[in-house]
């Protein structure tokens, strides 16, 4: 129900933003930056952790010979981390980046536009009110959004329309403009129940990052070497998800469909056709969080790929044969 994305949630995404920010300034250098014992821990990690996960890199040995690579590799963030927070906020930070600033890169999220938009505002004022609440969402006001550089999101949006214009993916292409990094994981991480959606600067209402399932078909757009895409096995949580919330927009079932089958053409089984390679993990079947075998399930999985550069990975196979993970293979 729409309620879900009215309802304020029980996490902060912009501290949690924020939070991500002071850890990515220190891989980008910024701040009091021990850049000497950055490059004694990489000579001494980096080229012996080839093809280990990070449990086995985490426990040999690190460039003092009394501590190994985790624990050395913790005592830098540590350090870095407390030094950076000393300076506030006001300091430059990774977070306050623009989106595509340094290298193209784009964010993807979920947004409704015009008379939605407005209904949904509405709604809002009457739940802070605690008024009755009657939100009138159009899915034909529902659009693909992207964060990014300005020039390469008009360059994407023409190819979009013109290599796919049956895809509804395209014809909903939306842009953003090129926002700080804060904004765009404010609005992308937040997931209904976890956060409330977000009004954009634009007056736009960001309805969650869900929407970058099919996250190939624009960046094939600009021809870049290789196109890998990371889901997961069978229907896929993900895309039950989608469905749902697509489903409370007021998408109708050939809508979703359009955006989500697996057997048939679709944005989904598209952007599995047009991937180079597809990295097929099985996460949806580890039960609650467990990151450490998130992450052994990911480094373990088979990428499928006939890419002649791709299949030099050790686990590349030429098909993975599983539904989710294989153009138009259905359940």
């Amino acid at each position: 129900e729409i309620l879900q994305f009215i309802r304020p949630g029980f996490i902060d995404f912009k501290s949690l933003a924020e939070m991500l920010g002071d850890g990515a300034s220190f891989y980008a250098g910024y701040g009091n930056y021990d850049s000497k014992g950055v490059r004694q821990w990489l000579d001494a990690c980096a080229v012996p952790s080839l093809g280990k996960t990070w449990d086995e890199v985490s426990g040999m040995d690190g460039s003092s010979g009394s501590q190994n690579c985790g624990s050395e590799y913790v005592s830098l963030v540590d350090t870095f981390l407390t030094r950076f927070r000393r300076r506030g906020r006001g300091a430059k930070n990774r977070i306050d980046d623009l989106v595509g600033e340094h290298r193209p890169m784009f964010v993807g999220v979920g947004v409704i536009v015009g008379s939605s938009a407005q209904s949904f505002k509405q709604g809002v004022v009457h739940y802070e009110k605690g008024w009755p609440i009657n939100v009138d969402v159009n899915f034909d006001d529902f659009k693909f959004g992207y964060f990014g550089d300005e020039d390469w999101l008009i360059n994407m949006e023409q190819r979009m329309k013109y290599q796919y214009p049956d895809r509804l993916q395209a014809q909903k292409f939306y842009s953003l403009g090129q926002q700080s990094w804060l904004e765009a994981l404010t609005v992308t991480a937040a997931e209904p129940t976890l956060s409330h959606a977000h009004e954009l600067r634009g007056g736009e209402i960001a309805m969650g990052g869900w929407s970058v399932m099919c996250g190939v078909l624009p960046l094939k757009t600009l021809e870049p070497l290789s196109i890998i895409s990371l889901v997961s096995q069978g229907a896929g949580i993900g895309l039950d998800y989608g469905r749902a919330i697509t489903g409370v927009l007021g998408a109708s079932s050939t809508e979703q469909e359009e955006m989500f089958s697996l057997g048939e053409t679709s944005d989904v089984s598209e952007s599995l056709e047009e991937a180079d390679g597809i990295w097929c993990t099985n996460w949806d079947q580890i039960p609650d969080f467990q990151p450490s075998e998130l992450f052994r399930d990911g480094f373990n999985a088979p990428l499928g790929t006939s890419s002649e550069i791709l299949g030099h990975y050790e686990f590349a196979v030429s098909e993975v044969n599983k539904p989710g993970c294989t153009p138009r293979m259905g359940l």
